[in-house]
């Protein structure tokens, strides 16, 4: 039986964004965090908003801090 799947977003400073990633809500962290790295983001802090029903994936925005 396949699993349902919630979209990845991504949240910068501008907001959060869909990355075309998608992952179960009993994924591990970690699993997500390189999808999200395979993408090019650099996450530091991955969750699963079980009201919202998505991943968020809070992301380094180097734009941004330079």
């Amino acid at each position: 039986m396949r699993k349902r799947q919630w979209p990845v977003l991504v949240e910068t400073y501008q907001g959060r964004f869909p990355t075309g990633l998608s992952a179960p809500d009993n994924a591990q962290v970690h699993e997500v965090a390189l999808a999200v790295r395979e993408k090019g983001w650099a996450p530091y802090r991955i969750w699963f908003d079980p009201e919202a029903s998505i991943w968020i994936a809070k992301v380094i925005d180097w734009g941004q801090a330079a």
